[in-house]
Formats: C-alpha cells, structure tokens, sequence
C-alpha cells in the first residue's frame, strides 16, 4: 500500500515530494527527492475528513502531507488510530469503568512489587550487591563529586569513630567511609549497595562530632537493610511491568513509564528513611548513645534546606523532617542503657 503526499522537514514549510508504504506493522518514506528511502515511525495521524488533507506525524518531527485519500488499510491497526478510535468509541460511562479497571490493575502491581522485589533481593549475594555499589561510587565520581577538601587527621578521626560504634553494636564487617567535595547536593550522606559510605565536606563542616556519627549510624541502617538494591529492584520491576502492559516501543509512553515509575517508588524511598531512622536509634542506644544526636542533625538540614524539607508532598522522596524528629522522640525520651 502506498500514499503520496509532501513531506515538510521539522520546523520547515518547505515541502518535498514523497511516498509513504507500509510494509507488515512498519512504515517507510520512498522516493523522496534528494534522499535515501527510509523506515519511519508514526507519532500520530490525523482524522480522516471530507475534503481535508489527511496529516501524518513522524517521531522525528516532520510531517506528512496526503494528496490524496489514503488507499483502504494503509492506517489500519496502526498504534496512534487505535487508541484514538477506541477512545472515540468510549462512552462516559465506560471511560470511567475503563479508568477504574486501570487504575486497580496499577494498584495491584503496586502491592505485588514490594514482596517480589525484596524475595529477589534475597538471592543476590552481598557480594554482588557491593560490586554494584563500586560501579554506582565510580559514575558518581564522574558526575557529581570531586575530591575531598578535608584533612587526613579530620578523615581518620570519623573513620575511627565509626568503627568504634559497629563494634558496640555488632555492625559487621564495617563498611568504608568515604569523603567528597560536591558543588551540587551540599551537606549530604549517601549509602551505596553494599557500602561504602559517603559523607559530603559541607555535611562534616555542618555538623557536630555526635550529629556525624548519628547521620553514619542511619546509613549503616540503609545498608544493613539493603535499601539501595531494594529500591533498584523494585524500581526496575515497575518498569518491567509498566511497559509490558503499555509497550515499549513508543519513546513517550516510555519517558511517561519511566516518569510514573519515579513518582511510585517515591514512598519506597520515604519508608527506607524511616526504617533507617529507627535503626539508627537503636544502634546509638546500644552504644550508649542519644538518639536525639539524629534529631539534632536533623534540624541542622532543615535549617539548610528550608521549607522543601519540612513538608511532605508528592515529589518528596524523604518524609518531613519534623516528622523525623518526633518519631525520633520517644527513643530520645527513653534512658541510654
């Protein structure tokens, strides 16, 4: 089947002279004046109208103009004409049943994940997951970090006082602590799959001896719990089923997927917060510790941050902080043992 038409460049009123064929599923542009013939892929098609030109618009941005009416089954099945028939085809009242089946069928792949992904987690070795956290410390050097600015006594001081507070709480092996410069994130700390641990200058600049360790002794919880590798799975299980549902050839319903799959792992990563949170409390007890050293720090980065992190909306991928701290509240209540 073919169809002639202009062709007109992205951006561009000049048109060109060209067919269009379809050959199975696929679709290419032939005897275009100037170039080679080419596969193409189609990114919508208009309504066809009595007496108007029909338009086709390619992912690459250019369009397609028919001279005449397109031959019987040129559009047929095509992925654009089916949704936008099947959706002028929906009544209200099925649209809304449709949207209600949608969104049970997204709320069941979300209660699914979880477990599987962690039953996943379970199998892969500790060694394994710490290669991963290697090659994630070794693309975060290149993008986002630079060499620490701190001195070696300062390094070592930390280094030693963190070993000092697995050992009272029977942390083992201890992970690596690690120091970088960052113009991008500010006072930050980072626990990576498997380890190590990365703490910004302008973190250890910020806070206090007791605040540094307490802010450790939460990333120790990260990795004990094997957050990072479980977000990662979890993550990568959405996507998997996001575009096993929808597709994965169209490069929007794969940004939208990759989009959505952000925003539903947003909550994984505000639990994970606060499982490492309490995790952190119990260690600092064990280690005749206060966990109000974490709260302390806490405010320390509200004060930074400002009202981004006080609250909790949406796009949030902690929890409030406020609502940390006063979690945090009944462990500093209670006497160090």
């Amino acid at each position: 089947m073919r169809a002639t038409g202009h062709l007109y460049e992205a951006g561009s009123s000049a048109r060109i002279q060209a067919s269009l064929i379809r050959y199975g599923k696929h679709y290419r542009l032939i005897d275009v004046v100037g170039l080679p013939d080419s596969d193409v892929r189609i990114r919508h098609i208009s309504q066809r109208l009595s007496g108007v030109p029909q338009l086709i618009v390619f992912e690459d941005g250019r369009r397609f103009v028919l001279l005449e009416e397109a031959p019987q089954g040129l559009f047929d099945n095509a992925e654009t004409s089916r949704w936008i028939d099947a959706l002028e085809r929906v009544s209200g009242v099925r649209l809304i049943v449709v949207a209600m089946i949608a969104i049970l069928g997204v709320a069941a792949i979300r209660a699914a994940v979880p477990p599987a992904a962690d039953f996943a987690v379970s199998l892969i070795p500790r060694g394994m997951e710490a290669g991963i956290g290697r090659k994630t410390l070794e693309r975060l050097d290149g993008a986002l970090f630079q060499e620490s600015k701190l001195t070696a006594v300062r390094k070592r001081q930390i280094r030693l006082a963190a070993q000092a507070l697995a050992a009272q709480s029977d942390f083992e092996p201890v992970p690596e602590i690690l120091f970088r410069a960052s113009r991008h994130i500010g006072p930050n700390a980072l626990a990576l799959p498997g380890g190590p641990v990365l703490l910004t200058d302008a973190l250890v600049d910020l806070l206090g001896d007791d605040e540094i360790l307490a802010v450790i002794a939460h990333e120790f919880g990260h990795i004990e719990e094997r957050h990072g590798l479980r977000q990662l799975v979890r993550a990568s299980l959405l996507l998997l089923a996001v575009t096993t549902v929808f597709g994965g050839n169209d490069s929007l319903v794969e940004e939208l997927a990759a989009a959505g799959v952000s925003l539903a792992t947003l909550d994984y990563s505000r639990s994970f917060e606060r499982e490492a949170d309490q995790y952190a409390a119990g260690m600092l007890d064990r280690a005749g510790r206060s966990p109000g050293d974490l709260a302390d720090a806490l405010r320390k980065f509200a004060d930074v941050c400002g009202q981004a992190c006080r609250e909790t909306h949406w796009f949030s991928t902690h929890p409030a902080i406020a609502d940390r701290i006063e979690a945090l509240m009944p462990r500093q209540a209670e006497p160090s043992r």
